[in-house]
């Protein structure tokens, strides 16, 4: 996925991941999937697609203002 935020280009297919997440299993309507990614410009930002009902009824991208967010992430959602 591509997309522009306040004149900044996210893509999935350039950047690199660096954990995934999903909650639910398929086909639940609460349940989705968030990865984070690394730009090539060094920011930051997280993938997510999910159920009808989820925090992503709509594939989208979401930018993180800062490396706190970063480490916030990763600490709820690592393993």
């Amino acid at each position: 996925m591509k997309k522009i935020i306040n004149n900044n280009i996210y893509s999935t297919e350039n950047a690199n991941l660096i954990h995934g997440y999903c909650k639910g299993r398929p086909g639940d309507e609460c349940g989705f999937e968030e990865q984070l990614y690394q730009a090539q410009s060094g920011a930051f930002f997280l993938h997510g697609k999910g159920g009808g009902a989820s925090k992503y009824p709509e594939e989208d991208i979401v930018p993180l203002r800062d490396r706190q967010q970063v480490k916030s992430w990763l600490n709820t959602n690592l393993c």
